[in-house]
């Protein structure tokens, strides 16, 4: 019985510090995500979009035959 409860405890931990673990590396991921999403709007916004002219037909025919 004694046994049984050490083994379950110990079971126990590892999966406690296992969901630790995962929800660590979770957040580092997300961060990452994060700082390359801001990294990607600061590029956005410093692109020279505006020098092009508009060209109203643009993406006014759609050829939808293959």
């Amino acid at each position: 019985m004694v046994t049984s409860i050490a083994s379950m405890a110990s079971a126990f931990r590892q999966q406690q510090i296992a969901m630790e673990v995962e929800t660590r590396v979770m957040k580092m991921a997300k961060d990452t995500v994060e700082n390359q999403g801001a990294e990607l709007v600061k590029l956005l916004e410093s692109a020279q979009v505006d020098s092009l002219p508009a060209d109203p037909l643009l993406g006014s025919i759609i050829d939808i035959r293959a």
